[in-house]
């Protein structure tokens, strides 16, 4: 499996973050601070992600990845778009909840990719995070992937009921 890659283009207020390789809790605060510069821009418009090149999600970057789409529909106030291509990709998102409150899938290169120069993509440094930081981008993207559906608040219930008792008894 590829080590994982984030990519960033943007045009005009449309951006498109590219997702290659196996994308761990490793590029989270990468992730995070894509979204947070993101929003700050007073021309966004639209994100899409760009998953044909993913090899694997944990549970972490589908929890920023949720957080990337509420945080687009709050300011655009329509559902973005998530190119994936990958079977296996696409079935965990769709597994997750994902298709239709959270992304529209699409399969082919939608408009928007066309506007934005994908050539000119940069490739966002890894960031380093300390150990309580890690932990905190855990906690908040389980916590996001729980309020999707039921069955996601089964499965991550435990983890994130661990992931506070760690987090106050420090």
């Amino acid at each position: 499996m590829d080590q994982g890659k984030i990519l960033l283009a943007r045009s005009k207020g449309d951006y498109v973050i590219r997702l290659t390789g196996d994308v761990r809790l490793t590029l989270c605060s990468t992730l995070e601070g894509c979204l947070q510069s993101m929003f700050a821009d007073p021309a966004f418009g639209s994100v899409t992600i760009d998953a044909r090149d993913a090899e694997c999600l944990d549970s972490t970057t589908l929890g920023l990845l949720a957080k990337i789409s509420f945080m687009s529909q709050a300011v655009t106030e329509r559902v973005p778009s998530i190119l994936t291509t990958n079977p296996d990709v696409t079935r965990l998102l769709s597994m997750m909840g994902f298709e239709g409150p959270i992304y529209v899938f699409v399969g082919e290169v939608p408009d928007v990719l066309s506007s934005v120069d994908m050539q000119s993509a940069k490739e966002l440094e890894p960031c380093q995070c300390d150990e309580d930081e890690a932990k905190s981008r855990v906690l908040e993207a389980h916590r996001i992937l729980m309020s999707i559906n039921e069955s996601n608040h089964q499965q991550f219930r435990d983890l994130v009921a661990a992931l506070e008792h760690n987090e106050s008894s420090t």
